[in-house]
């Protein structure tokens, strides 16, 4: 991973800024001028006997063309393989000459056209082995000493600038000289101006060892990250409930511990149910106001859990999205009494003759199809607040706010039985719709102090005492309190 760039990546500690190394000193073993052909390479000390997977790198920081170069490790054989570096492009690269090869040192000459980038091994038995990034000196162009201002902790992926001087040997400012920032894997390069300096912007999106070169000059760029707070997100839709083939906007909003947002902050948006909704773009980063935003479109029926997690799942954010081949968008009117018979007509789309309509569970009593955007629905008994689905291919129109059908107050339809002595102790059942746990009975204005609420439809009381006469039965739950009607009559005897 380069970097020098914004990216998905995990939590990383904190860098420290440390001292620029300055001018031109390296070789392998011992501190000498690149390309001196009196340079050799000390020896590691000697590693385990158990065998170990072939570990590489280079013994210095950078190496220069037709210099001598080092790699260090273990793993390598006795016999003599290849080392190839990088020449740019879609080049295959350029075997370097091998100077001497054994099991824990190779020294080579690195070839004329390297270029700072990956170096490849490979053993005289096939084994491939990565010996890292080769930090790749360019020719000389007048630069001796090249220098650059500390870079200040940032939040990862946020912008930071590196400022870069060169200078010649005497110390004066070097004009039009090229400068190249390299993390070994990626570049970015700028040209001095009249005062040496020049300037690079970058978005490290974790701590990292850069290396600046122009010409034979060179300097270390340490970049200390930190990853950002803790952060909440939020997820939202411009619709819960479209029909299908439709879309809608998602959009995750990011803030850190106190509430600010997080700008520049890759969100990735995800669906287990594919064939159902496709998201596209799946990444998206934050603006100003910690938003990201891409779109959701339904392929087929069905209801759809999005995900959107940023920093390797270090916060997630779920949200339901419905998709439907029908949908309700009014109902009028929106209530009516328990015993059903209301007149009701649905607006909405994509409405299909043979549409069947539900309050809740209970079928509609009948159903009229008007346009592919009305239908008009007799209510059936029901009770409390119920959403009214349009049914039609197998699919069922998305539940929502707008769809809710509340019935009234309870209904007494009728008793069993209606009469008894007025000394009470009749045991009665109750039939009708709307009942409720926690539902009062009345006879008259005597309340009961025994009855049982076994179902919606159904309650079961101890008759208290009355005087001789009919008396009406009212139910009373939180919905309201049921009207008086012929069916609800008690008549105490003498």
């Amino acid at each position: 991973m380069v970097p020098l760039h914004a990216g998905r990546t995990g939590r990383s500690a904190t860098g420290v800024i440390v001292a620029v190394v300055l001018g031109l000193t390296v070789g392998c073993g011992t501190h000498s001028a690149v390309g001196a052909s009196s340079v050799s390479c000390a020896p590691p000390s000697k590693p385990s006997a158990t065998a170990s997977p072939i570990r590489a790198s280079f013994a210095t920081k950078v190496v220069a063309r037709g210099g001598l170069a080092c790699i260090v490790g273990n793993g390598f054989g006795a016999k003599a393989g290849n080392i190839t570096f990088w020449t740019g492009g879609s080049d295959p690269g350029m075997v370097a000459v091998i100077r001497s090869w054994s099991d824990t040192l190779i020294e080579m000459t690195v070839p004329s056209r390297a270029v700072t980038g990956p170096v490849q091994g490979r053993t005289s038995n096939a084994d491939s082995f990565y010996a890292g990034p080769a930090y790749v000196l360019d020719a000389p162009n007048g630069v001796a000493r090249l220098t650059a201002s500390p870079v200040k902790a940032i939040l990862a992926a946020e912008p930071v600038s590196v400022r870069l001087f060169a200078r010649d040997s005497g110390g004066r400012a070097v004009h039009g000289a090229r400068v190249i920032l390299t993390d070994g894997l990626d570049s970015l390069s700028c040209t001095t101006d009249a005062s040496g300096r020049c300037e690079l912007t970058i978005q490290p999106i974790q701590s990292a060892t850069l290396i600046a070169i122009s010409g034979t000059a060179w300097t270390e760029v340490m970049v200390p990250v930190t990853q950002p707070p803790d952060q909440t997100m939020t997820l939202i839709t411009s619709s819960a409930a479209l029909l299908a083939g439709e879309r809608a906007f998602l959009t995750a909003t990011v803030t850190d511990v106190a509430g600010h947002p997080v700008p520049n902050q890759e969100v990735h948006f995800s669906t287990q149910s594919q064939h159902a909704a496709v998201i596209s773009p799946s990444r998206s980063f934050t603006d100003s106001a910690g938003a990201a935003t891409t779109t959701i479109t339904s392929a087929s029926p069905d209801d759809v859990v999005v995900e959107a997690d940023t920093n390797d799942n270090a916060t997630i954010a779920v949200l339901d999205v419905s998709w439907s081949t029908s949908l309700v968008s009014s109902i009028s009117p929106a209530s009516g009494p328990l015993r059903g018979g209301t007149n009701v007509t649905i607006a909405g789309r994509g409405f299909l003759p043979g549409a069947q309509v539900y309050f809740g569970n209970q079928q509609a009593m009948s159903v009229t199809f008007v346009a592919s955007t009305r239908l008009r629905a007799v209510s059936p008994a029901g009770e409390g607040a119920v959403d009214v689905r349009v049914e039609e291919a197998g699919s069922d129109s998305s539940p929502q706010p707008v769809d809710v059908f509340t019935y009234g107050p309870p209904v007494v339809m009728g008793l069993s039985p209606a009469a008894g002595p007025s000394a009470g102790g009749t045991r009665v059942t109750i039939s009708g719709v709307g009942f409720a746990i926690g539902a009062q009975v009345f006879f008259g204005s005597v309340a009961c102090t025994q009855l049982r609420v076994a179902s919606s439809t159904s309650i079961q009381v101890i008759v208290p005492s009355g005087t001789p006469g009919t008396v009406d039965v009212v139910v009373t739950t939180p919905a309201g309190t049921s009207t008086r009607s012929a069916s609800d009559r008690f008549t105490y005897s003498s």
